[in-house]
């Protein structure tokens, strides 16, 4: 696990100790909660035609069989704007 998975982690845990503590003081039953194990969490997404992460660019919108990153877009735009000329 690395840092920021870890800072995650603690993280969750912080907040869910913080809204069993309004439960508490709202006197309601406390809500039982689990951090995700990060290993099982699912990988960030690629774009299908660069294969840059969602790190790596601004976003990367997923399709049903392929995702496409906001870079791949604006080139894809003006590729078809090339065409229009």
């Amino acid at each position: 696990m690395n840092d920021s998975e870890a800072e995650y982690q603690k993280a969750q845990i912080e907040l869910g100790q913080a809204i069993n503590s309004l439960r508490a003081l709202a006197g309601k039953e406390p809500i039982p909660f689990s951090v995700p194990d990060p290993s099982q969490m699912p990988e960030p997404p690629i774009c299908s035609f660069c294969g840059k992460g969602s790190n790596q660019v601004k976003r990367v919108i997923a399709g049903h069989s392929a995702n496409i990153c906001n870079e791949c877009v604006l080139l894809a735009v003006d590729i078809l704007e090339l065409d229009q000329n």
